[in-house]
């Protein structure tokens, strides 16, 4: 292995870091230095030290066994690697290092992330980069000093697995990637992940959707001179509900909105149908196997028309609820309308 990078001290960055240096043995490895002493909130320290602890102690081991070399420290964004006709270059999200000595309140925001250019093509890893303190809420200015460095991409790694802490509005709109790859599931991100795949040419990868799809459990990207290719994709489908964008609910197929047909159920408990197409049905009557479906604005089912007339309203769990319709004069009546959704989010 040529390098190995060590993103920061987060057991799901760095625990297996020990068996991959004594197993593929890397000429170069890089890693932040780290300390539970600068770390100001509590909650946020889990096992950080002592997988970082077995980093260094691996790390240290590969020095002396084998001659690798070791590097904790960057000379601000000046810090380089060269792999053939690739070049990576080291992104600290606090160049400065400020945290040794006022704190920080995530190991998230010592991290390094790295910008890739080969064959004249350019991706950003992003790591867990966060555009706000451990809160989710308190804005750092991490991304947009961050962008400014790094500048349009071809492709963008997420940060912190494209959860709401991370990839800003105007950190997205710099960058502007041709493709999004998410180290998680699209349910967990929010709409303005992938906006511009919806609204552009962009691409989405959300890797646990693909898993889920067709089991890559690896995305492996090629630069080449006519741009980068991303193996093991090309049949993977999912579905995704966004919060603001109408219709709600969209269909992928190898990155792209993808026109399909079907029923699908969105996590928040409403139901959608795409009628040969990428959207959900909205706003409209539909009538799918001789029943009369209602769709609203945002494309969620509300109610039914069996073949004898009657209606159904349906709940937001998309399912006939005792609320009921009458035929009246050839009107409807309703009775009581129900219902409402609150669409929870994981923060991972």
């Amino acid at each position: 292995m040529a390098f190995y990078l060590g993103t920061h001290a987060h057991s799901d960055h760095i625990a297996n870091a020990d068996e991959i240096i004594y197993k593929y043995r890397p000429k170069i490895i890089l890693s932040p230095e780290y300390s539970d002493a600068w770390i100001t909130d509590e909650n946020g320290l889990w096992d950080n030290q002592y997988v970082y602890d077995h980093l260094v102690t691996t790390a240290n081991w590969a020095v002396d066994s084998y001659g690798a070399t070791f590097i904790q420290r960057t000379d601000g964004y000046n810090t380089h690697i060269t792999l053939g006709g690739a070049d990576l270059q080291m992104i600290p999200f606090d160049a400065d290092e400020y945290y040794k000595t006022r704190g920080t309140s995530d190991a998230n925001l010592m991290g390094w992330g790295v910008k890739v250019s080969a064959n004249g093509h350019t991706a950003f890893l992003a790591a867990d980069l966060m555009s706000t303190e451990s809160d989710w809420e308190t804005p750092n200015g991490f991304e947009d000093r961050i962008a400014d460095e790094v500048g349009e991409v071809d492709m963008l790694k997420a940060g912190h697995h494209g959860a709401e802490s991370s990839n800003s509005v105007s950190f997205m709109a710099k960058l502007h990637p041709g493709a999004i790859i998410q180290t998680g599931q699209a349910d967990d991100s929010p709409d303005r992940l992938s906006f511009l795949v919806i609204h552009g040419d962009t691409k989405w990868f959300p890797m646990g959707d693909i898993w889920d799809s067709v089991e890559v459990p690896a995305l492996i990207c090629e630069f080449s001179d006519d741009g980068i290719t991303y193996g093991g994709v090309e049949n993977s489908e999912w579905g995704h509900e966004y919060e603001t964008e109408t219709p709600c609910a969209w269909w992928f197929k190898a990155g792209r909105p993808t026109a399909t047909t079907g029923w699908y159920d969105g996590p928040s408990g409403r139901r959608y149908y795409f009628n040969d197409s990428a959207s959900a049905v909205a706003d409209q009557w539909l009538d799918i196997d001789g029943v009369s479906y209602h769709f609203d604005a945002t494309g969620a089912l509300i109610e039914q028309k069996e073949a004898d007339g009657t209606v159904t309203s349906v709940s937001g769990s998309s399912t006939p609820s005792s609320t009921r319709w009458w035929a009246i004069s050839g009107g409807v009546l309703l009775v009581v309308l129900a219902g409402g959704v609150a669409l929870l989010r994981r923060r991972g």
